[in-house]
């Protein structure tokens, strides 16, 4: 996904004596099925793929019923990841000493920001937080990813400080403006890191290979990027890097353009290679021996191309695709991801007209969704939704792929009442997000508001095993379904949007899912694997990893005795494919 407009921007003036002033009153869980907000569902006119539960991030609120944690006013959630546990870690950065649950982080002295990096439990507790930073530098976490093998990898910028550390850790200093990776353990303990000096990243996208690989793209504002070996030449241009597993620059590649280039988003293939998805300004963009043609920038009217290209475990590329070029014509990426067949699924804003190859949209100021194969021959184009006067699929709005091949995005902060398809945005006096359900084919299926009195935006979305997580911030009264949440000053949130299109846990791997219903279920649960053959082992794990029940799997169904589990929500695992088990 694209992240959030960070570079250098400064946040208002937030008073510590109103750390206490947000509430949050409304119902607890509801065990229908439809938008869940905060632990509570919103009924739909049909039934709901989406579902809220939102940890407020500001405030501590004791709500029965309402899953909640705390952080300080002044923290800004850059990105969140999610393990097959459900476990979320949160990457961002703060302008004043933050509050997780009980720990505090300091801000260092003179510092204009300090970067963080924190744990929350399935349920929203907070487990653990870390700061990183230098003293007099400007310092943000922009992206985190987990490890197949285990722990996390955070992309960090840091900027012109000195005696850079990782809680209480010494780290290389670089003395200038610098990409920061550390690689930590699942209790947030600094396994490595390691740096590329020379430019400041504004944004940064990252996923994990198969191998422990990291890969890291984004855009970058200074001369350079120093990989090692190899080198991105800046000044406001797109990168692409790997950092192998025993922790040392493998490749990289810059992105140029006269004006600007970034890559927006990562993915993994089948076979361990990487896909970046990125677009860029201007006549043209060069990446090493390859050219990308664009359009001239004209009577100050900017032209954007999208582009996507895959490359090896070495950084060779195997092949490269790009959106046509003519007058007036914009297109923006922003999300990629693989599909349970092996394709891809690449989505975005275009303007006036796009063309893939031999295929082409015409409907001005419209979203797409787009299908590429693994060999990178474009198999389908299709409208999502016309823009109206809604935003519905700006390349900055943030989208991510299920397991399933259904996608979530969000809508732009909406001042007015508007219908998309037949679904009806309904704001509240203020400018108000909202979150937008489609199946594989690009059709509405569900969506909903998040009314504000004041603002709600969405940053970001992120998709797990077991749950997807969105974050953003809010100000004033605003509504998640049945709750509503109160602050006189912007806070931020996350929360969780459920994936149970007809009220079973469904959570796909490479085609197959395990169903689980009913939900929420009380002394009997049915379990379905479709496709599952043979005998495979069976676990029921709570939160915090302990094994409630093991047992083996035969076939594709069962039954499951949970009489005697504790209510809450766990995790039922057969083999790599997990799925949330509700008890009440």
């Amino acid at each position: 996904m694209r992240r959030p407009e960070h570079g250098r921007e400064l946040f208002g003036s937030v008073r510590t004596e109103d750390f206490g002033a947000a509430i949050a009153h409304g119902h607890g869980r509801s065990s229908s099925i439809g938008h869940r907000w905060s632990g509570l569902h919103m009924m739909q006119p049909r039934t709901l793929s989406c579902s809220i539960a939102a940890f407020l991030l500001g405030a501590v609120v004791a709500q029965p019923g309402l899953i909640t944690s705390a952080i300080a006013f002044n923290a800004r959630v850059s990105d969140v990841a999610v393990d097959e546990l459900g476990n979320a870690y949160v990457t961002g950065f703060m302008h004043e000493a933050a509050t997780f649950g009980t720990t505090v982080l300091p801000l260092e002295p003179g510092a204009p920001y300090d970067g963080f990096v924190a744990k929350l439990s399935p349920d929203g507790a907070w487990l653990w937080a870390r700061r990183f930073g230098s003293a007099n530098g400007m310092d943000m976490g922009l992206a985190i990813a987990v490890r197949p093998s285990g722990g996390i990898v955070v992309a960090a910028g840091v900027a012109q400080g000195t005696q850079l550390t990782y809680h209480d850790q010494a780290l290389t200093n670089p003395l200038e403006d610098a990409l920061l990776l550390l690689r930590l353990n699942t209790n947030g303990e600094l396994v490595e890191h390691a740096l590329a000096p020379g430019g400041l990243p504004e944004r940064m996208v990252m996923t994990v290979g198969h191998d422990g690989t990291c890969y890291v793209g984004g855009v970058f504002q200074g001369p350079q990027l120093d990989f090692g070996g190899t080198v991105a030449m800046g000044p406001h241009s797109g990168f692409l890097a790997a950092l192998g597993p025993s922790g040392t620059w493998s490749w990289s590649h810059g992105f140029q353009s006269p004006y600007f280039a970034e890559v927006t988003d990562l993915v993994i293939d089948q076979g361990g290679d990487v896909v970046a998805l990125g677009d860029f300004t201007g006549p043209s963009m060069i990446m090493g021996d390859h050219l990308f043609n664009g359009y001239p920038i004209m009577d100050d009217t900017v032209f954007w191309t999208l582009f996507v290209l895959k490359c090896d475990h070495q950084g060779n590329v195997l092949w490269r695709k790009q959106s046509g070029v003519d007058e007036g014509m914009t297109s923006r990426g922003s999300h990629l991801a693989r599909l349970p067949n092996g394709n891809y699924r690449v989505s975005g804003f275009y303007h006036q007209m796009i063309t893939l190859d031999g295929l082409t949209l015409g409907a001005p100021s419209s979203s797409f969704l787009a299908e590429l194969s693994p060999e990178g021959v474009w198999l389908g184009l299709d409208l999502i939704s016309p823009q109206d006067n809604v935003s519905c699929g700006w390349a900055e709005d943030p989208v991510t792929t299920l397991g399933n091949g259904d996608h979530v995005r969000t809508a732009g902060t909406m001042p007015l009442p508007v219908l998309i398809d037949d679904w009806s945005f309904q704001p509240g006096a203020g400018p108000s997000a909202g979150i937008m359900h489609y199946d594989g084919t690009g059709q509405l299926i569900a969506a909903q508001a998040i009314p504000s009195e004041g603002i709600s935006v969405v940053h970001g979305l992120s998709s797990g095993p077991t749950r997807t997580l969105c974050f953003g911030q809010f100000r004033g009264e605003t509504t998640f379904g049945p709750t509503t949440l109160f602050s006189p000053t912007e806070i931020s949130f996350i929360a969780e949007i459920g994936t149970a299109a007809t009220g079973v846990g469904d959570v796909l791997e490479e085609g197959r899912a395990i169903r689980l219903f009913p939900v929420p279920a009380s002394t009997v649960c049915t379990l379905e694997l479709p496709g599952h053959t043979g005998s495979s082992p069976l676990w029921i794990i709570q939160a915090n990893g302990a094994v409630l029940h093991a047992t083996v799997l035969v076939g594709e169904r069962m039954e499951l005795d949970i009489a005697d589990l504790p209510a809450g929500v766990h995790l039922v695992k057969v083999g790599a494919t997990v799925a949330r088990l509700v008890k009440e």
